[in-house]
């Protein structure tokens, strides 16, 4: 959206005048979305004008709102890697996918970098996301997710959890019952799960 897109080219002026790093303001991409978000509400335009973001906080925020355009995915000299450009896939085909726009992907290539080099590395993210919306085309349907937080908290739904849930429980009940449980077996759907999983997808798509 051109508006975004302003206000992108004016923070970065101002950061560059301040002589301010980006680490140093964390958090003026929650003010872009934010603003943005009040603006085209407060003038009845958010069903003129949807928002570029890109993951993290906006991302989440113009989805929640019906404001969400398109995705920025620029990343350093690097491709993306499949766990978040799957765990992004994912969430777009719970909300529905690309209504509007798509994904408007960046990469910085070395000062010493031909054209060979940029066109090598476009290829490659492309090639990260399409095998990203499969494996996450997957995880929607096979349920991997959904079976895998229901089975965790399958707990909450009866004894000692179903007892907490309805408020009968004191801090006192909580902490005895913690200290009684520090050995529990890991958990089926833990980082070795999710490891192998996207290791095996990642090679057979």
């Amino acid at each position: 959206m051109r508006l975004c897109l302003l206000s992108q080219m004016k923070a970065d002026r101002d950061l560059s005048s301040s002589g301010l790093n980006q680490s140093e303001i964390p958090h003026q991409d929650t003010a872009f979305v934010s603003s943005a978000l009040a603006f085209l509400k407060n003038y009845n335009l958010d069903r003129l004008y949807k928002l570029c973001v890109r993951s993290g906080y906006d991302f989440k925020v113009s989805l929640a709102y019906n404001l969400f355009g398109s995705l920025e995915v620029t990343k350093g000299r690097l491709p993306p890697e499949l766990r978040e450009a799957t765990l992004l896939m994912k969430t777009l085909i719970e909300h529905g996918g690309f209504q509007t726009g798509g994904l408007n992907i960046g990469l910085k290539s070395n000062p010493e970098s031909d054209l060979k080099d940029v066109f090598v590395g476009y290829i490659t993210a492309l090639d990260v996301y399409a095998k990203a919306l499969r494996v996450a085309a997957k995880l929607t349907v096979d349920g991997i997710f959904t079976n895998g937080l229901q089975q965790r908290y399958s707990g909450f739904q009866t004894n000692f959890g179903a007892r907490f849930m309805n408020g009968e429980l004191s801090l006192e009940d909580l902490s005895e019952q913690a200290k009684r449980t520090t050995a529990e077996s890991p958990l089926p759907h833990g980082p070795n799960f999710w490891a192998a999983f996207y290791s095996r997808n990642s090679l057979n798509l």
